[in-house]
Protein backbone atom coordinates (compact mmCIF):
# COMPACT_ATOMS: atom_id res chain seq x y z
CA UNK A 1 0.00 0.00 0.00
CA UNK A 2 1.25 3.84 -0.70
CA UNK A 3 0.83 5.91 2.10
CA UNK A 4 -1.35 9.16 0.20
CA UNK A 5 -1.05 12.36 0.87
CA UNK A 6 -3.23 15.23 -1.07
CA UNK A 7 -6.29 14.07 -0.09
CA UNK A 8 -7.64 17.04 1.91
CA UNK A 9 -10.54 17.96 -0.88
CA UNK A 10 -11.90 14.06 -0.19
CA UNK A 11 -11.33 14.41 3.32
CA UNK A 12 -12.97 17.90 3.62
CA UNK A 13 -16.43 16.02 1.30
CA UNK A 14 -16.42 12.93 3.58
CA UNK A 15 -16.42 15.46 6.64
CA UNK A 16 -19.44 17.30 4.89
CA UNK A 17 -21.37 14.53 4.14
CA UNK A 18 -20.67 12.76 7.55
CA UNK A 19 -18.85 9.55 5.52
CA UNK A 20 -15.93 7.56 6.20
CA UNK A 21 -13.45 8.76 3.80
CA UNK A 22 -13.39 5.05 2.95
CA UNK A 23 -16.69 4.98 2.17
CA UNK A 24 -16.19 8.11 -0.32
CA UNK A 25 -12.49 6.41 -2.11
CA UNK A 26 -14.32 3.16 -2.61
CA UNK A 27 -17.32 4.53 -3.99
CA UNK A 28 -16.23 6.61 -6.05
CA UNK A 29 -13.63 4.12 -7.64
CA UNK A 30 -16.66 1.95 -8.48
CA UNK A 31 -18.82 4.28 -9.74
CA UNK A 32 -16.38 6.84 -12.19
CA UNK A 33 -13.39 4.70 -12.22
CA UNK A 34 -12.04 6.64 -14.79
CA UNK A 35 -12.02 9.72 -12.55
CA UNK A 36 -10.96 8.08 -9.78
CA UNK A 37 -8.12 7.03 -11.86
CA UNK A 38 -7.12 10.18 -13.24
CA UNK A 39 -6.27 11.54 -9.52
CA UNK A 40 -4.80 8.31 -8.17
CA UNK A 41 -3.07 7.94 -11.63
CA UNK A 42 0.14 6.91 -10.43
CA UNK A 43 -1.22 4.96 -7.33
CA UNK A 44 -0.43 8.02 -4.93
CA UNK A 45 -3.49 11.08 -5.19
CA UNK A 46 -2.47 13.98 -6.73
CA UNK A 47 -4.29 17.43 -5.24
CA UNK A 48 -7.77 17.99 -6.61
CA UNK A 49 -9.50 20.96 -8.14
CA UNK A 50 -12.90 22.21 -7.41
CA UNK A 51 -14.02 21.08 -10.61
CA UNK A 52 -13.30 17.63 -9.37
CA UNK A 53 -14.72 18.10 -5.79
CA UNK A 54 -17.72 19.23 -7.53
CA UNK A 55 -18.06 15.76 -9.53
CA UNK A 56 -17.68 13.88 -6.45
CA UNK A 57 -20.27 15.54 -4.56
CA UNK A 58 -22.56 14.65 -7.62
CA UNK A 59 -21.64 10.82 -7.18
CA UNK A 60 -23.05 10.86 -3.45
CA UNK A 61 -25.79 13.79 -3.26
CA UNK A 62 -28.32 15.38 -5.18
CA UNK A 63 -27.89 18.46 -3.56
CA UNK A 64 -26.47 21.53 -5.58
CA UNK A 65 -22.27 21.79 -5.83
CA UNK A 66 -21.19 25.04 -7.45
CA UNK A 67 -17.90 27.07 -7.89
CA UNK A 68 -17.71 29.47 -4.63
CA UNK A 69 -17.07 32.27 -6.21
CA UNK A 70 -20.42 31.26 -7.84
CA UNK A 71 -22.20 31.26 -4.49
CA UNK A 72 -20.58 34.15 -2.71
CA UNK A 73 -21.90 36.37 -6.23
CA UNK A 74 -25.25 34.98 -5.66
CA UNK A 75 -25.35 36.62 -1.73
CA UNK A 76 -26.33 40.04 -1.26
CA UNK A 77 -23.28 41.92 -2.63
CA UNK A 78 -23.38 40.43 -5.92
CA UNK A 79 -19.40 40.32 -6.17
CA UNK A 80 -17.48 37.34 -6.18
CA UNK A 81 -14.98 38.75 -3.03
CA UNK A 82 -15.16 37.15 0.63
CA UNK A 83 -16.78 39.49 2.98
CA UNK A 84 -17.47 38.25 6.77
CA UNK A 85 -21.65 38.68 6.07
CA UNK A 86 -21.07 37.00 2.93
CA UNK A 87 -19.90 34.11 3.79
CA UNK A 88 -22.03 33.70 6.90
CA UNK A 89 -25.06 34.27 4.59
CA UNK A 90 -23.79 30.70 2.25
CA UNK A 91 -22.70 29.36 4.76
CA UNK A 92 -26.75 28.94 6.46
CA UNK A 93 -27.78 27.38 3.53
CA UNK A 94 -24.84 25.15 2.87
CA UNK A 95 -21.33 23.85 3.19
CA UNK A 96 -17.96 25.36 1.91
CA UNK A 97 -14.54 24.08 1.14
CA UNK A 98 -12.19 26.57 0.68
CA UNK A 99 -8.69 26.97 -0.42
CA UNK A 100 -6.10 28.25 1.38
CA UNK A 101 -2.15 27.91 1.91
CA UNK A 102 -0.53 25.89 4.58
CA UNK A 103 2.86 24.91 6.15
CA UNK A 104 4.06 21.34 4.20
CA UNK A 105 5.47 20.77 7.75
CA UNK A 106 3.12 21.83 10.18
CA UNK A 107 0.30 22.06 8.36
CA UNK A 108 -0.82 25.50 10.01
CA UNK A 109 -2.24 28.23 8.07
CA UNK A 110 -0.09 30.64 6.58
CA UNK A 111 0.47 33.18 3.39
CA UNK A 112 2.29 31.27 1.18
CA UNK A 113 2.61 27.46 0.89
CA UNK A 114 1.40 24.40 0.02
CA UNK A 115 -2.56 24.95 -1.53
CA UNK A 116 -4.90 23.11 0.58
CA UNK A 117 -8.70 22.39 1.30
CA UNK A 118 -10.68 23.00 4.52
CA UNK A 119 -14.07 23.46 5.22
CA UNK A 120 -15.37 26.65 6.88
CA UNK A 121 -17.70 26.37 9.35
CA UNK A 122 -18.73 29.71 10.41
CA UNK A 123 -17.04 33.44 11.15
CA UNK A 124 -17.27 34.90 14.44
CA UNK A 125 -17.53 39.18 13.24
CA UNK A 126 -15.80 41.34 15.78
CA UNK A 127 -15.73 44.45 15.23
CA UNK A 128 -15.62 46.10 11.42
CA UNK A 129 -13.87 43.86 8.86
CA UNK A 130 -12.47 41.24 11.82
CA UNK A 131 -13.56 38.37 13.09
CA UNK A 132 -12.42 34.98 14.09
CA UNK A 133 -12.63 31.36 11.39
CA UNK A 134 -13.73 28.73 12.34
CA UNK A 135 -12.82 25.85 9.59
CA UNK A 136 -12.27 21.91 9.74
CA UNK A 137 -8.10 21.20 9.22
CA UNK A 138 -7.77 17.82 7.11
CA UNK A 139 -4.30 18.36 7.54
CA UNK A 140 -5.22 18.13 11.63
CA UNK A 141 -8.03 16.44 11.68
CA UNK A 142 -9.91 18.84 13.96
CA UNK A 143 -11.72 22.51 13.85
CA UNK A 144 -9.61 25.35 14.39
CA UNK A 145 -9.76 28.87 14.55
CA UNK A 146 -7.91 31.79 12.76
CA UNK A 147 -8.38 35.46 12.74
CA UNK A 148 -10.30 36.83 10.06
CA UNK A 149 -7.88 38.55 8.64
CA UNK A 150 -5.02 35.69 8.97
CA UNK A 151 -7.95 33.94 6.79
CA UNK A 152 -7.72 36.42 3.93
CA UNK A 153 -4.21 36.73 3.70
CA UNK A 154 -4.09 32.60 3.18
CA UNK A 155 -6.71 32.40 0.74
CA UNK A 156 -6.21 35.81 -1.15
CA UNK A 157 -9.30 34.96 -3.69
CA UNK A 158 -12.14 33.00 -3.29
CA UNK A 159 -11.77 29.49 -4.43
CA UNK A 160 -13.52 26.66 -3.76
CA UNK A 161 -17.31 24.72 -3.37
CA UNK A 162 -20.18 25.54 -1.76
CA UNK A 163 -22.44 22.80 -1.51
CA UNK A 164 -26.36 23.77 -1.17
CA UNK A 165 -28.27 22.52 2.13
CA UNK A 166 -30.86 21.73 -0.32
Amino acid sequence: KVKQTNLCGQICVAQILGLPLSDILSKWQSVTPSFFKRVFETGKARGTGPGELIDLFKIFTDRKAILLQEALYQSHIKRSRYTIKSINEILENGSVIASIHINAFTGLIQQTGVLHWVSLKKIIPERNGQGAVLFYNPAMDSEEVCSYDEFIRSAVNPYGVYLSNQ
